[in-house]
């Protein structure tokens, strides 16, 4: 998670905890880019609250590359949710 698209604003700064969902945080999901809205940045912090309000914990992290959940345990960047 950014703070703003980082393809498109160099100021942008990532995010690796977030410990409460405010607006501020569901706004940097922005809008989706395809204008059909499923499965943007903005869909993963919905996912992220419905997690952390049942007291889960939820993690974004890049799932291209092989083996993403390896990748998180061995320090790969990735925005932690955790519930309150």
């Amino acid at each position: 998670l950014y703070t703003a698209d980082p393809n498109r604003d160099p100021e942008a700064r990532f995010i690796p905890r977030v410990r409460e969902i405010t607006a501020e945080i569901e706004a940097m999901g922005g809008a989706s880019v395809s204008g059909l809205g499923r499965g943007g940045m903005a869909t993963k912090i919905a996912a992220a609250r419905i997690a952390v309000n049942a007291g889960a914990h939820f993690v974004i992290a890049a799932g291209h590359p092989r083996h993403p959940v390896r990748r998180i345990e061995e320090g790969a960047r990735c925005t932690w949710f955790t519930p309150v």
